[in-house]
């Protein structure tokens, strides 16, 4: 038996993708090469494709879509558009090449 979704469960999926204002911040208020306009087209196009399909399945589709969003995820990350998610590892994460610096641990 299905029940009806709930208000709230209907345009929630919405509300979260707010956060995408992170991921296209530095494309616009940052001179960006034509290439990373169009990776960052397509990741964006497939992102939201994966991530409304997550809302209508289950079970294994589920966790594929979930798997192709951090899929998308890490392979954006050297390109670093994003950057702005963490602002207190600014200047902490090379945005391409390098090493990042040693972190102290407690207790060590």
């Amino acid at each position: 038996m299905t029940t009806a979704q709930s208000p709230r469960r209907r345009w929630a999926p919405y509300l979260w993708l707010v956060y995408l204002l992170f991921f296209l911040r530095p494309l616009f208020l940052e001179p960006t090469p034509a290439w990373l306009w169009a990776v960052s087209g397509i990741a964006l196009g497939l992102f939201l494709w994966l991530y409304f399909t997550a809302y209508r399945v289950r079970g294994l589709a589920l966790a594929l879509c979930i798997g192709g969003i951090f899929g998308i995820g890490a392979a954006l990350a050297p390109l670093n558009p994003g950057r702005d998610l963490l602002p207190g590892l600014r200047g902490r994460v090379p945005a391409s090449g390098g090493t990042c610096p040693r972190w102290p641990v407690s207790g060590s």
